[in-house]
């Protein structure tokens, strides 16, 4: 685990105007917190975990986000351009708990937007449609996220959460195309009153999970 010293300089403790400590190689982390408050610095677990992750491994962490994961829930990012878009849906994909992330296409990206998320979901790659139709069939319900023709509210969709779902989100400018819109099972737009025709993707599959959690989370309150 890789902890850094800070000595504030001031008042307000802020990390910019810190002077820096930084861990030998192969320093413990006891030992380098032994080493901080001996010379007066603090020691911080600087990685973008909640505070009850802190100080804890990322096999750890891993390890306890497999009990809150939701089962059967899988997202697909298909024609995202943009990297920092990519890195964000991993984000949100962490926070509601997305059983697994795939990419699909040849395209590498700048996986640094992300804040480290990617340490803390499974993520799989997918370059074409051939291997896509190697596990589609894991897949009980497929669901694009597109405002077109057919698609209903996500407000009024039920989901299913005994159902293998796959959420697919792409490009607000390119859109989903047309081989897996022919192949969803349900079409979902977010309703909207702006004149905006669309949400960026990654606000978008953002509404998605939170819908899906949240809903998840009613019924259990419910039942």
């Amino acid at each position: 685990m890789h902890l850094v010293g800070y000595k504030f300089l001031d008042e307000h403790c802020t990390r910019r105007s810190a002077d820096v400590l930084k861990m030998n190689k192969g320093e413990r982390p006891h030992d380098f917190i032994k080493r901080c408050e001996k010379h007066g610095y603090v020691a911080q677990d600087p990685r973008n975990v909640v505070d009850h992750y802190k100080f804890l491994s990322d096999e750890l962490i891993q390890g306890d986000l497999e009990a809150k994961r939701h089962p059967n829930l899988y997202l697909m990012c298909i024609n995202i351009i943009n990297d920092f878009n990519v890195a964000a849906i991993q984000r949100c994909s962490n926070c509601f708990g997305v059983n697994k992330v795939y990419i699909f296409g040849n395209k590498n990206y700048d996986r640094r937007g992300a804040c480290g998320a990617y340490k803390y979901i499974h993520l799989e790659h997918i370059k074409d449609l051939n291997e896509f139709n190697n596990i589609k069939n894991n897949f009980d319900i497929i669901v694009s996220l597109e405002n077109c023709a057919g698609s209903k509210s996500i407000n009024e969709y039920t989901w299913d959460y005994t159902k293998n779902t796959l959420i697919i989100v792409g490009q607000e400018s390119i859109g989903i195309p047309g081989e897996f819109i022919d192949m969803s099972d349900a079409l979902l737009e977010i309703r909207m009153r702006g004149s905006i025709r669309s949400l960026n993707v990654s606000q978008a599959a953002t509404v998605a999970l939170f819908d899906y959690d949240s809903k998840f989370n009613n019924l259990l309150i419910t039942s």
